[in-house]
């Protein structure tokens, strides 16, 4: 019997056109023979014209300037198998002058939709990214990985973006999730209740709450995190007691971390296969 796997690509569609192919050809088709895939799309039609920061992409072979066409491309792409579900456009206010992270609301909102169908997998990933090899899917299985930037640069996590494409098992999906849920739900009135009150991993979560409470991590408990996740950023306090980095997102992604750790689940970067993902702007 094949195994079930959700894909959600999450975010804008910008490149979708040029990066959807070697998605199908490194993930979807060469995994055809054991799995079967549901897809599924929550994106933003009011918000696709603009970058990160509010400013006009000036891409106009990117542009849709009505949802009907945007929504019939996107079906022509990812339904050519009969795969795709369903699309979800989503479109939050910004907070502050700029957008709070979304990309776990957002993959929340997906996971609500499907109502409770249970998967052996779970992909999520951005719709302007590629991957530079094709992935064998049962290496995947039981764990959370990441798979990351194909560019260092200096990171207080991680020295490659990590929000690029995730695959998880549905427990440490969840428990990966759950500190961003603590973090940002004040932000968004409560819409990430699905997670922390979700009974399923009561248990688990309990257990992380007494590390959630830690406000702060030592440097040596960065480090042990660390070098346990093969993580490469630059993460220490100076010798003045402060953070080199945001300490908000910081000390959150090692949350993250520390979760799965905790919760006697696996957590992999990419990086430790040689595979990485990268933006097609």
């Amino acid at each position: 019997m094949k195994k079930k796997v959700f894909i959600g690509f999450v975010g804008l569609s910008r490149t979708f056109k040029n990066t959807s192919k070697k998605i199908f050809d490194n993930i979807i088709d060469n995994n055809s023979d054991n799995y079967d895939f549901d897809i599924m799309i929550n994106t933003d039609f009011e918000y696709m014209n603009f970058s990160k920061l509010g400013i006009d992409n000036n891409i106009d072979n990117n542009k849709y300037y009505d949802k009907i066409s945007l929504d019939s491309d996107l079906k022509s792409v990812y339904n050519k198998n009969g795969q795709l579900n369903d699309i979800i456009y989503y479109n939050h206010n910004i907070i502050n002058g700029k957008r709070i992270e979304i990309f776990s609301l957002r993959i929340k909102q997906l996971l609500e939709r499907i109502n409770n169908k249970e998967y052996d997998l779970y992909i999520f990933l951005r719709m302007d990214i590629v991957i530079n090899k094709k992935i064998n899917l049962n290496h995947y299985l039981n764990k959370f990985t990441t798979i990351n930037g194909d560019f260092c640069r200096d990171g207080y996590f991680h020295n490659r973006d990590y929000n690029f494409l995730w695959i998880s098992d549905l427990k440490s999906l969840h428990l990966w999730l759950y500190p961003w849920c603590l973090f940002f739900k004040d932000y968004y009135d409560n819409e990430y209740d699905i997670f922390y009150k979700d009974k399923k991993y009561i248990d688990c979560w309990n257990k992380f709450e007494k590390i959630v409470d830690k406000q702060e991590y030592t440097n040596e408990e960065f480090e042990n995190i660390s070098k346990k996740g093969n993580l490469s950023g630059d993460y220490f306090i100076d010798n003045y007691g402060y953070y080199k980095g945001p300490l908000n997102i910081n000390n959150g992604l090692f949350k993250c971390v520390n979760n799965l750790f905790v919760n006697d689940c696996i957590f992999e970067i990419g990086d430790n296969n040689d595979i990485y993902s990268s933006i097609v702007r």
